[in-house]
């Protein structure tokens, strides 16, 4: 009987101990699974705030090569205008001043529109590719970016020709309003070419936003087709550059989520922004970044849940 008794208070001992162990053992892998749950949670934001920046650096190569075209293009159209003035030059100074057509010395606008609309399309299609395959990679899948998409096709014939058109007619509206100014004052020659070349420089000058602008454009509208083509993707979440050159207003739009085609705002669509700010969206449906010139941002995928 008492060998019964002690084997059943070993029994329960055992029990007891073996109880304690596991309990312990439940605790500490909770624990752990915690701390590892949120080491992979903080790693996950430090590579997603890490994303703008990278997506930056992948265009960079880009945006040099489209800014060195539109710098060389600009020079082209400088050249062609002091050209005409050099050309007319006996004609103004002959003439009287408030007769003179000031059309004469300006550069052929329905030329230089097809000139950069040929050239928009070699300089976005290439970061607009990139964009796309890198994110059908990013999602893991091995699949190639199809360049031939219609969407892909139609976005850059009417993208290059809107920016195309844009840059063209405000550099000859520019052009005109400080020529008839130099002409109603009366000036020379040489005064008129130093306002020719004044109006170039910052046009040079300004080559760089809209390279920007207008690459990372192209690269965030192949990251959306790349995901459209992937078939697994169902939505898209805005991503500011949260540094101290983010403006107030992509700040407000960071982590902003839609459905995959829905845009985040619509064409016509006026938006105030809790700065006060209204943004009028009448140039085009905005489906993702950018916001506007010189915008950093981009986008993040929303995969469908299985």
């Amino acid at each position: 009987m008492r060998d019964v008794n002690l084997k059943e208070k070993f029994c329960n001992c055992v029990a007891d101990k073996l109880l304690e162990y596991i309990v312990k053992e439940k605790i500490i892998a909770m624990i752990a699974k915690a701390i590892y749950g949120k080491a992979i949670e903080k790693s996950k934001e430090i590579l997603k705030r890490n994303r703008p920046q990278e997506f930056l650096r992948r265009n960079e190569k880009f945006i040099v090569k489209y800014e060195r075209k539109l710098r060389k293009r600009y020079s082209e159209m400088e050249k062609e205008v002091l050209g005409k003035i050099k050309y007319l030059y006996e004609i103004y100074n002959k003439s009287s001043k408030d007769g003179f057509d000031v059309n004469q010395w300006l550069f052929n606008r329905q030329k230089w529109r097809g000139t950069l609309t040929a050239d928009g399309k070699l300089l976005t299609a290439t970061p607009l590719e990139s964009g796309g395959q890198y994110a059908l990679d990013d999602l893991g899948l091995e699949i190639a970016f199809d360049k031939m998409d219609p969407r892909v096709i139609e976005w850059i014939a009417t993208n290059s020709k809107n920016a195309a058109w844009s840059i063209t007619d405000t550099q000859h509206e520019k052009l005109r309003t400080s020529l008839m100014e130099g002409i109603a004052d009366g000036e020379s020659i040489p005064k008129i070419r130093a306002r020719v070349a004044e109006i170039f420089a910052a046009s040079r000058a300004r080559a760089t936003l809209i390279a920007r602008t207008e690459t990372l454009k192209a690269s965030n509208r192949g990251g959306w087709i790349g995901m459209m083509q992937s078939g697994v993707v169902e939505g898209k979440q805005w991503l500011s550059t949260m540094d101290a050159r983010c403006c107030p207003e992509c700040a407000e739009m960071d982590g902003a989520t839609m459905p995959l085609e829905e845009p985040f705002f619509k064409l016509g669509e006026e938006h105030t922004f809790e700065t006060g700010k209204t943004m009028p969206f009448d140039y085009e449906e905005i489906q993702h970044c950018p916001l506007h010139p010189d915008c950093r941002c981009t986008l993040l995928a929303i995969l469908k849940e299985v």
